[in-house]
């Protein structure tokens, strides 16, 4: 017996400004979408099953729930609407796919892990990965220290002096010149190891850099969320981020291993991530969501968003905030 096919509204940025001004993620996963014979495109969100947004990643805090509930398009539909979601500062309030909603607020009835639908360094997939050479570091690492000092930081503190690790600073987000692509790309590929700790979120682009590379990701983010299909612990070194003192003596227990599982770590990024992939991969997740996902009303769907566990979860309870304020009075003094 033929499965109805679902109607899907692609949620433009004209319809609401809560959705992401540059379209191209929803454009790219539309044109892919349909190519199912599962999914049709519904011109009106009335007559649409789901909505699918990719909101904006501007910071979102507490007051976001009623921006929300108060907008002419998402606040008619909130139990339809489905998020294509790449914002480090991702809250779970929508149904969909992250890339960094964190493992304490994830729910696979809700949720799927899902990789940034593209790399920002344009040079990671056109290199070679490295084979038969010696690597002139364990480790290596270049990035913001801004995001997560005490992580970051604390990992120049102890290791910057190093010679077996080769830690950079960079002030720049993404506006790297070629320059700046090349070395990266070059720093990475002559390590062992490539350092991967939580920024703002616990996801990083360099943990899928590190595989289109060649190199194995070590993966200090106790809150990412595993896109499913890869097996990662084939590839991967996991270090907890309060262990990130033991990082010489970890590594240097997979140092033989090292090279073996940058080759996995490739062979893992072109099976499941690599060009087109990666959209198929997108499609994949959003099919298998939306087949398990339970149904609701807009008074449910309002009554999880204003929940203690959906406040708690993002940071946004009284007595959090307190905590924060009280946390930054004491460094200032």
């Amino acid at each position: 017996m033929q499965t109805a096919q679902r109607k899907i509204y692609f949620v433009k940025p004209a319809d609401t400004p809560l959705a992401e001004p540059k379209p191209a993620l929803v454009e790219t996963f539309r044109d892919r979408l349909l190519r199912h014979p599962e999914f049709v495109e519904s011109r009106e969100p009335e007559a649409a099953d789901h909505l699918v947004i990719n909101e904006t990643s501007l910071f979102k805090e507490r007051r976001y729930i009623r921006r929300l509930m108060n907008d002419p398009l998402i606040g008619r539909f909130p139990h339809k609407t489905i998020t294509l979601s790449t914002d480090d500062s991702a809250t779970g309030l929508f149904p969909g796919l992250y890339v960094a909603l964190s493992a304490k607020a994830f729910s696979k009835q809700l949720y799927r892990a899902v990789p940034y639908p593209k790399l920002v360094n344009p040079l990671v997939e056109k290199a070679a990965p490295p084979t038969g050479t010696a690597k002139k570091y364990l480790a290596s690492w270049r990035g913001n220290t801004k995001s997560n000092a005490r992580l970051r930081k604390g990992m120049i503190q102890v290791f910057g002096g190093n010679p077996r690790f080769c830690l950079e600073t960079s002030d720049r987000w993404f506006d790297h010149n070629e320059d700046e692509h090349r070395k990266y790309v070059e720093l990475v590929q002559s390590s062992q190891f490539s350092l991967c700790p939580a920024g703002w979120a616990s996801a990083t682009y360099r943990i899928y850099d590190s595989m289109a590379l060649g190199v194995c990701p070590v993966i200090l983010a106790d809150q990412w969320v595993r896109p499913e299909g890869p097996k990662y612990d084939e590839f991967c070194v996991f270090v907890r981020e309060r262990s990130f003192g033991e990082l010489e003596k970890i590594l240097d227990r997979y140092a033989d291993e090292a090279e073996d599982r940058g080759r996995r770590a490739y062979k893992a990024w072109h099976e499941f991530f690599a060009g087109d992939r990666m959209m198929d991969y997108y499609v994949d997740a959003f099919s298998s969501l939306v087949a398990t996902m339970p149904a609701t009303t807009p008074e449910r769907v309002f009554a999880r968003w204003k929940s203690r566990a959906t406040y708690w979860t993002n940071g946004w309870t009284l007595q959090q905030r307190l905590m924060r304020r009280a946390k930054r009075l004491l460094r200032i003094h």
